[in-house]
Parts: C-alpha cells; sequence; structure tokens
C-alpha cells in the first residue's frame, strides 16, 4: 500500500518579473526574470534570468565565428548573473514591488 500525505510539507511559487538594468553595449534596460519563492519552514528565493530574451538582445543567432559567439557567451553570463543577484539582493532589502 502507498500512503502520501493530503498536504504538501514543502511549496514553490513562482513569479515573473521585471527590473531595470544598464549594462554597456546593449540598448535594451528592461530585463524579465523568474523569481522561485520555496516554502519549508523557512523562505527561501531563486532567481532565473530570461536567457532567450538575453540572447536575443545579444543577436546571438547572428553571430558567425567561434570567437564573436565566445565573446558574447561571456557578455551573456555576466547579465545573467547580474539580473539574479541584484534581484536577489533587492528582495533581501525589502525593495521590490509585487504588484
Amino acid at each position: 500500500m502507498i500512503r502520501i500525505q493530503k498536504t504538501p510539507y514543502k511549496k514553490t511559487e513562482f513569479f515573473k518579473g521585471t527590473i531595470t538594468l544598464v549594462f554597456p553595449f546593449v540598448d535594451n534596460t528592461e530585463w524579465n526574470f523568474t523569481l522561485m519563492r520555496s516554502v519549508n519552514g523557512e523562505t527561501k528565493d531563486e532567481a532565473e534570468a530570461d536567457m532567450k530574451q538575453i540572447e536575443k538582445e545579444m543577436e546571438y543567432e547572428l553571430l558567425d565565428t567561434d570567437e564573436l559567439r565566445q565573446r558574447a557567451n561571456e557578455r551573456i553570463a555576466q547579465i545573467i548573473i547580474t539580473v539574479e543577484e541584484t534581484v536577489l539582493a533587492n528582495l533581501k532589502k525589502e525593495q521590490v514591488n509585487f504588484v
């Protein structure tokens, strides 16, 4: 026999959000992300930048050489890290608006 509790012991909620950040060589200033908030006695937040949006902004699919793709990958990684860390830092300081 299999027994499963009726109520979850852990819950994760997903929120879509945007953040305004300026990066060199990129015209866009509005970046999309997903906030994953898990509750299991304590609240744990994780942020995930929108990779598709970032690659589109960097025109990644148009790059035709390995060298250009490598430089783009480095910039994409910097944008991802900055977006995610900035979101989490602002959450800790309660500098976000849930609308």
